[in-house]
């Protein structure tokens, strides 16, 4: 019988190395033992998005998702028409061109961990930034542990100036 892994049933689980802040943890099918996740007060960007059956991807309850939110500097906590949870932020770039860039530093930082967030564009130069995991049909760690890394994209370049083109969500 194969592994269930967050967002992906049916398939191994992929070697991938979650790093804590006290140990590096291999992730790999034959784990025998489970270790610790990170929790709220611990900084989710020190850790790999990398799926272990069950562990990441525990859906998060609005308390728990709130102290997460604390440590996401521009991030909104919004619940969608359904009730389930997302981490969102919007970023107003200085044309449609470094929106679109953009975009590309987000899919490759999203592609490495292998955990997609929604993206929307609206106006010509504003990017809306969703994170929250279908599979589970909620907000799990690992997407704070995602949006803890897209903060860490160098935007300097492609951001607006003081005065941003769209409204704050």
């Amino acid at each position: 019988m194969m592994a269930t892994t967050c967002g992906q049933p049916g398939r191994p689980p992929a070697v991938a190395t979650r790093k804590l802040a006290f140990v590096t943890v291999p992730a790999t099918a034959g784990t025998a033992r489970r270790q610790r996740a990170p929790g709220p007060a611990e900084n989710p960007s020190s850790s790999t998005a990398a799926a272990f059956p069950g562990q990441l991807c525990r859906v998060l309850d609005h308390r728990t998702a709130s102290q997460y939110l604390q440590q996401l500097d521009g991030w909104q906590l919004q619940e969608d028409s359904l009730g389930r949870l997302h981490l969102q932020r919007t970023y107003c770039c200085r044309s449609l061109a470094k929106a679109l860039a953009l975009c590309d530093k987000i899919a490759a930082v999203a592609d490495s961990e292998g955990h997609h967030p929604d993206l929307h564009l609206t106006r010509h130069n504003c990017v809306t930034v969703s994170v929250f995991t279908k599979a589970r049909n909620g907000l799990t760690e690992n997407d704070a542990i995602l949006a803890s890394k897209l903060e860490r994209i160098s935007k300097q370049d492609l951001l607006a100036r003081p005065r941003p083109r769209c409204p704050a969500v």
